[in-house]
């Protein structure tokens, strides 16, 4: 809390652990004491999808069982799961943001969901796929997705991925940016439905980039584990 008590200074009262409560007395490990209406305990969530039908939900246990996170193939007509998801490292409404983008097309007919054998066949890759990144959370967190290639990949679908070879003739200062800068989701943004290339743009020459020593790094370790995946060491396969 110490980073953004500067901030917070005027809007919130910062206190310690709380010791003990008598009627609305709070008392906290500093000695301090303060009147409250409400404690608001967060101790995180439970998924319940109550709301469902019985049938339905005995089919989502958690959203790794919904294609893509979002559709339970029976259903993928009727239903969709929007910000289902917990990112290893990113964000939630960035996933979101895209998965609604998705929605949105599926909605207006520009894109189709494949048929209900594939679907199934895609969860079951999804699956292993999370069970192999995230072999220490995945039964803990079933929902949690590797970030970057889900949102990749999800760009894909909508047609959303930056076109690198068009980027790299006709702006590569941009190219550069989207490859050897901070992950920004406005590069979802610069080619396919609903683009805004000139706002993107701007946002994203002003990024800074990762330390040229750091990309060489990255950039031999990359080539390494492709050349030892090649030649029959699959543990070294890159996931993305």
């Amino acid at each position: 809390m110490a980073l953004f008590a500067p901030h917070l200074a005027d809007a919130i009262d910062i206190r310690p652990e709380i010791v003990d409560v008598d009627g609305d007395q709070v008392y906290f490990s500093d000695g301090s004491v303060a009147s409250a209406d409400i404690i608001v305990c967060c101790t995180g969530y439970k998924h319940r999808l109550e709301f469902l039908p019985a049938n339905i939900r005995s089919h989502i246990p958690s959203s790794n069982s919904l294609y893509e996170y979002m559709f339970l193939p029976e259903y993928a007509t009727r239903l969709a799961f929007i910000g289902f998801v917990r990112p290893g490292v990113g964000t939630v409404p960035i996933a979101a943001e895209l998965q609604s983008r998705y929605v949105g097309l599926l909605l207006n007919g520009s894109v189709s969901l494949p048929s209900a054998k594939t679907m199934a066949a895609g969860i079951r890759l999804q699956q292993e796929s999370a069970r192999r990144v995230f072999p220490m959370d995945f039964n803990r967190v079933p929902h949690i997705i590797d970030y970057y290639p889900y949102i990749s990949g999800i760009a894909n679908k909508i047609g959303a991925q930056p076109r690198q070879w068009k980027l790299f003739f006709t702006d590569v200062r941009i190219w550069y940016k989207i490859n050897f800068s901070f992950l920004c989701p406005g590069m979802f943004r610069l080619d396919g439905p609903g683009a805004k290339p000139r706002d993107v743009k701007s946002v994203l020459r002003s990024l800074p980039t990762m330390p040229k020593k750091v990309l060489l790094l990255e950039g031999v370790l990359y080539v390494l584990c492709r050349f030892l995946s090649t030649i029959g060491f699959r543990r070294f396969r890159p996931f993305s």
